[in-house]
């Protein structure tokens, strides 16, 4: 029956109701009040989705028109389901005086639904808006009774809490009927010190405890900096009678003030719970104080208040368990009875693993205690063990041998605490595995990956996954229980499900609602530990199965965590804007994805100042904040009606997101605003310019001098003593608390000594070596400060001791890693087989310093708690040793996300093979080094690659070598004779190699080739050579640099064509750049530059392209240069230019030059400058030169057009000039224009020196013809060219007198002007 559904069959299965039932319903149906009133039965209510409820709401509104239009009786029946209709007709229905008539449930108030807080939350800003110009109230409201006011201001107070409404809309009779009447809205009063400002500014009121007890859920929002000033006596008084809870730092001001008015050594229990928030102020030693009985009498209710408190006082709550511990060792009490009444937040966070082993089990009834202790599976392995130790074997066969009450619970602590391969052997098969499910997802749904993995290898064995069959259906009534172990199939495995049982359970997966009749679920819990691949693929999957782009509730909206920039772009800005929720929180979510979405929901609701009116989406909008643009802070100022600086409760909107605030916002801030937001601005990461600001503000508000700060400054500051200046820090007397709020924090190495030093001055120790292990534990990530040799001084018990709490130091190094790991091993010895699991979990990321033989001991159960972190500090050629590549398949996705390259690096070829799998499977990627695009990818590398050989010779043997190429067996055999049996042994790995080619090379190249494979690179450094075509991929660019700059070229030869042009094919141009320079060293000979270049020009291709680049050193001699040349001609045999010349001058022949075919070359001053250059000149040939000075003339033309800067920069050319041109163009004038650089002219050639004589005997023509043609100056200068090249006595006897002769002849001492010259 497909159709013609009426709303009675809603009452069936409410559970089971799918969105598409809804449209089965006709409209008409919504219209007969006896089918309506099936909505309102708590059996239907309670368990439709919120998807049906949604179209549920459409079709009544379709049936009656807008909400807002209704009868009073259909909104009071159905207004639940009005809740849920889609945000944007929220906005659109919902009237403002409608809520003076709507019966506000507590129900709904505390629904874990978010489509409810939304509609509340959209519904108060509607009202907040109606009232909100105090000049112009709506009748309706003034008009209505006090009832009706107070409950809109507990709705506006709860969820739009605008300032300007408290004491002129809503006056003070209002105010205080509502403090008391709206205790059911759970409205947290903590963010209104503004409505604290207007109850206390009524006349008479004074702070007395009456007062303060008639106001108490307003209590916590009035200021620290208040509450320090009312009277000790009242405070006590109040603080007895309150209900209240307070933020921590605002109980630090109060028992500031009262702690010394309580005796603690005659607490009792109504004492300790009358102290509530108190116990975080009290020190460790004031703790002690306590009596011991008081603890355990009362810890079920005082840790339950310490839930999310701990964080500010850690040591304070480890404390407290230390004495709850200590009580009932004292009072022989059963430490399970206690513990089974605590929260679990407090147990998880704050109770050691190893501390379950004082659990008592004498009999069955201590059992029945320890099943009802809230546990996660670290906590619950460590009991399992202790029952199996103490009471035998414990496991669900064995379930009727106890005489336990709660059977369920057992087998929830089984299977927690088992490990794999017991729960493995244990678990149910086919259909009472399928029948149980319920009690699976209970028990493991949360599990460690492993046991979530070998459930799923059960339930897909169950429903014959691995067959040939396909359209498997799966029960609908199971697929929420299934959904968590469907997070390990693979897309293949979900194809074979039918497709209506793929989308159901991939949308239970990625369902953003909590799971029916499950209080333990949360949503998106589902998702945890999925990667970003995994999900896209499973994204995808849905897609296809429900072929829509944007129906993100139907999908799953986790899954959406997943998505890409194009899938986001296709989602409509109501579907971004119903689920921001769940992208804000989804770990795998790209930045540029998460970008997008926050700049749509900014644009969608007017940037800040819309987000200001809509707190839910701002709360909703999270740490995507980050990427919005909050440049608009005045809107802050005109909300808040402050028109100069921010107040706390105007940034309290921001939830915690305050890092838009540049550094002068927050110097502008009221000291006491800035106390007062402490807490929330502890929530943010910070710029350094932002903490300076926060470090000045911290010492006007508690003091200048830091050396005077009390001890609970620091505690209250928390975090943001960062921002303090170094000095100001240090000036800090640091005990263990303060030291444990710095150890949380992210810190550069010297920062971290700094203060560590400091602290064992403040402590009065000689050094790191007296540490005790509660001291080391306080100091978390500052033990990142420490060096190696501070580590080794340590006690190893202390360090073992303080293991747990330094699991986090995720900022130690390799050496610092290696010294924790050997006082571990000092201390619990180096087979730790016998470790508990959750003892390796504890350890964190110190197991990356654990030893080879450590790590080798560890079982499976144990490796899946190896923190993932550590598993990257655990160095590449350790962890290939002891990860086998069966071994590696024990690794969870978590920890293959942590693999470096330098890992898979160390790898052999089966281990990457395995990994390769593993990693495919779990929708991971390989981890890669990143090495940047490859030079092979140009167009002109391919077609270089496609030129036969220029040169004749072949591999090494050239200059006549080819008789001693090792290309017979017989030369092999007799070339093996002469080896050691190490050298043996490795030419035989060579010979056995497809990748190699040993007839190439004579038998002295592979001498050579062989000794330096041995002599210089280990067995890694061989192997690498052997496999680098497999190996490269993982190298990190950095030890490839290496390699390619210290290895010969030469022993690349070795490799055959293939292998070496695949080789040089795979590297950047940065690499490649690396490996072409290395040819140019001088223990690289010609012939080998020769073989390279001929087997794969890259190098030619690469110098030629990159010739422009000034960091490109690539200076070839003589020899190399010819073959670079050679092989650049057969390539290109035009278009060259300067910057090619200059790669080998010396390698340059007249030829060459001819290639550069473009004559505007000799025109472009800046490659005339690179001929010019002294080094290329003197390195190129005579003819070489001739043929460029011709090349120049004829761009350039007449020498007299040169200018000086010209002539300074080429004039070495002109002596190379034809006779001819430097007969025509060496005019008498032009000679002395260019006297200043003949005369600089040293070690002259022929050449030049006929040119020179041509310039002589010039100017003498025109001196003997003209004696007065030169002045004085002039004809010095000229005397040495003369006498060198034109000696004529008549010259010199009519031109020069005898005195310019004697003094200008010194002057040419260098021209070596010869006797004869001399003596005319």
């Amino acid at each position: 029956m497909r159709d013609s559904w009426d709303i009675y069959m809603l009452r069936f299965t409410p559970e089971a109701v799918q969105p598409s039932d809804i449209d089965r319903v006709d409209v008409s149906h919504f219209n007969d009040l006896e089918q309506l009133r099936v909505l309102t039965e708590d059996r239907v209510q309670l368990h439709l989705t919120s998807a049906v409820k949604t179209k549920i709401a459409l079709k009544l509104t379709e049936a009656h028109g807008p909400f807002s239009g209704w009868q009073q009786y259909l909104q009071d029946m159905l207004d639940h389901y009005i809740m849920f209709l889609p945000y944007d007709e929220l906005e659109a229905q919902l009237e403002p005086q409608m809520f003076l008539d709507i019966d506000i449930s507590p129900d709904d108030l505390h629904s874990p639904m978010r489509k409810v807080q939304h509609f509340y939350s959209i519904g108060a800003w509607k009202v907040a808006n109606w009232l909100s110009d105090p000049s112009n109230i709506p009748t309706e409201f003034s008009g209505a009774t006090l009832d009706k006011k107070t409950k809109l201001f507990c709705l506006v107070s709860k969820y739009a809490a605008l300032p300007h409404l408290y004491g002129n809309v809503f006056p003070i009779d209002v105010i205080k009927h509502g403090i008391s009447e709206c205790a059911f809205y759970d409205i947290d009063y903590s963010q209104m010190d503004f409505l604290v400002d207007v109850v206390t500014s009524d006349p008479g009121f004074t702070w007395t405890a009456n007062n303060m007890v008639d106001i108490d859920p307003l209590m916590p929002a009035v200021p620290a900096s208040v509450l320090k000033n009312i009277s000790e006596a009242e405070l006590k008084a109040y603080w007895e009678e309150k209900h209240a809870e307070f933020p921590v730092s605002s109980a630090r001001a109060v028992w500031d003030t009262i702690k010394h008015t309580v005796d603690l050594g005659n607490m009792d229990c109504h004492d300790m719970l009358t102290t509530q928030e108190g116990l975080l102020v009290l020190s460790p030693d004031e703790l002690q104080l306590i009596p011991l009985h008081v603890f355990t009498d009362c810890a079920d209710v005082f840790t339950h208040y310490l839930d999310g408190r701990c964080e500010h006082n850690p040591r304070g709550c480890e404390q407290i368990w230390k004495q709850i511990k200590r009580s009932a060792a004292s009072y022989q009490q059963s430490l399970a009875s206690v513990m089974k009444n605590m929260s679990e937040e407090f147990i998880v966070g704050y109770v050691p693993p190893d501390d379950m082993e004082d659990l008592m089990t004498r009999n069955d009834h201590d059992l029945d205690d320890i099943l009802q202790i809230p546990l996660d599976d670290v906590h619950a392995s460590v009991i399992f063990r202790k029952i199996e130790r103490e009471m035998g074997n414990f496991s669900l066969m064995d379930l009727e041998h106890h005489n336990v009450s709660d059977q369920k619970a057992y087998k929830k602590l089984f299977r927690k605490g088992s490990t794999t391969d017991e729960l493995e052997r244990e678990l149910p098969k086919g259909a009472d595995l399928l029948s149980s499910m319920d009690e699976m997802k209970s028990n493991l749904g949360k599990a460690s990956r492993k046991k979530v993995k070998t459930v799923y290898s059960r339930v897909k064995e169950s429903l014959d996954l691995d067959g040939r069959n396909s359209d498997i259906c799966v029960d609908e009534t199971m697929t929420e229980d299934v959904a968590p172990f469907f997070t390990q199939a693979s897309e293949d495995e979900l194809k074979k499900l039918s497709a209506d049982s793929r989308g159901k359970i991939l949308k239970a997966i990625g369902s953003d609602e909590k799971a029916p009749d499950d209080d333990e679920s949360e949503p998106g819990e589902n998702v945890e530990g999925m990667t970003r691949k995994k999900l896209a693929i499973f994204l995808r999957v849905q897609l296809e199965t429900k072929l829509t782009a944007d129906d993100v509730t139907e999908i799953g909206p986790y899954l959406f965590c997943g998505m890409d920039l194009a899938q986001a772009e296709k989602l409509s800005d109501g579907a971004i804007r119903e689920h921001l929720h769940v992208f804000e929180t989804c770990v795998q979510l790209n930045q540029t994805v998460r970008e997008a979405v926050a700049e749509r929901v900014m644009a969608s609701v007017g940037g800040v100042t819309g987000l200001l009116d809509m707190p839910a989406m701002a709360k909703d909008l999270g740490t995507m904040l980050a990427y919005a643009d909050l440049t608009e802070l005045d809107s802050l100022d005109q909300a808040t009606g402050n028109q100069n600086q921010l107040d706390c409760n105007s940034l309290k909107v921001f939830r915690g997101e305050l890092s838009f605030l540049n550094a002068s916002d927050i110097m502008d801030m009221k000291s006491q605003d800035f106390e007062d937001c402490l807490e929330d601005m502890q929530k943010s990461n910070w710029t350094d310019g932002q903490l300076e600001a926060i470090g000045h503000k911290l010492k006007e508000v508690f003091g200048n001098d830091t050396v005077n700060w009390q001890s609970d400054a620091p505690m209250k500051a928390g975090s943001l003593i960062r921002g303090l200046p170094k000095d100001d820090l240090l000036d800090i007397t640091f005990n263990e608390d303060i030291i444990a709020i710095l150890g949380q924090m992210e810190m550069e190495a010297n920062e971290s000594a700094e203060i560590l030093n400091k602290f064992t001055r403040d402590k009065g120790l000689p050094g790191f070596s007296h540490l005790t292990a509660d001291e080391l534990a306080s100091m978390g990530k500052l033990v990142c400060g420490m060096d190696a040799m501070d580590i080794s001084s340590m006690a190893a018990s202390a360090v073992s001791d303080a293991a747990s709490s330094l699991a986090d130091a995720d900022c130690l190094g390799e050496d610092q890693l290696q010294e924790f790991g050997k006082k571990l091993e000092e201390d619990m010895g180096s087979d730790w087989s016998g470790l508990p699991p959750n003892k390796v979990a504890e350890l964190g990321v110190l197991m990356g310093g654990a030893s080879k033989e450590v790590l080798s001991s560890l079982d499976e159960e144990q490796i899946a708690n190896v923190n993932p972190k550590a598993i990257s500090k655990v160095p590449a050629k350790t962890f290939s040793e002891v990860f086998s590549a069966d071994k590696l398949n024990q690794l969870s996705d978590e920890q293959a996300l942590y693999l470096t390259p330098k890992h898979m690096w160390r790898m052999s070829r089966e281990q990457r093979e395995a990994m390769s799998n593993f990693t495919s499977s779990a929708g991971i990627p390989v981890p890669t080094a990143s090495h940047g695009n490859k030079a092979s990818d140009w167009g002109e590398m391919q077609t270089a690659r496609q030129l036969p050989r220029a040169s004749c010779g072949t591999g090494m043997a050239l200059a006549g070598q080819r008789d001693s190429l090792l290309d017979t067996p017989q030369k092999v055999d007799a070339y093996r004779m002469t080896l050691s049996p190490e050298l043996l042994d490795f030419f035989g790995r060579l010979e056995d190699s497809p990748s190699h080619d040993i007839s190439t090379f004579t038998d002295i190249d592979m001498d050579i080739t062989l000794h330096f494979l041995m002599d210089y690179l280990d067995e890694e450094g061989r192997n690498d050579y052997l496999d680098i075509l497999d190996s490269f991929d993982y190298i990190p660019t950095e030890d490839m640099e290496e390699m390619l700059a210290t290895w010969p070229p030469s022993i690349h030869l070795l490799q055959n064509e293939q292998t070496m042009c695949e080789f040089t094919s795979m590297m950047s141009e940065d690499l490649l750049s690396t490996f072409c320079t290395r040819l140019t060293n001088d223990d690289v000979s010609a012939a080998t530059v020769t073989e390279v270049v001929e087997r794969c020009p890259d190098c030619i291709v690469l110098a030629y392209k990159e010739r422009e680049d000034e960091s490109l050193h690539f200076m070839l001699d003589a020899a190399k240069g010819a073959v670079f040349f050679r092989k650049l001609r057969q390539w290109m045999d035009s278009g060259w230019d300067a910057y090619v010349l200059q790669i080998s001058p010396s390698g340059l022949k007249e030829a060459d030059i001819d290639m550069v075919t473009d004559t505007s070359i000799f025109r472009n001053r800046t490659q005339l400058r690179i001929l010019g250059d002294d080094m290329f000149f003197a390195y190129i040939g005579e003819g070489v030169k001739k043929k460029l000075a011709a090349r120049i003339y004829e761009a350039l033309g007449s020498l007299a057009s040169w200018s000086d800067v010209l002539i300074d920069e080429i004039g070495s050319y002109i002596p190379y000039m034809k006779p001819e041109i430097l007969k025509r163009d060496l005019t008498p004038s032009y000679v002395m224009r260019v006297m200043h650089y003949i005369e600089d002219m040293h070690d002259v050639t022929a050449v030049e020196d006929r040119a020179l004589s041509i310039a002589a005997w010039s100017l003498a023509d025109q001196v003997e013809a003209n004696p007065n043609y030169l002045n004085s100056t002039e004809k010095l200068r000229a005397m040495c060219l003369l006498a060198k090249y034109a000696a004529r006595r008549s010259l010199f006897e009519t031109f020069y007198t005898a005195q310019e002769l004697s003094d200008g002849m010194i002057r040419c001492a260098h021209w070596n002007i010869s006797k004869e010259n001399v003596s005319s």
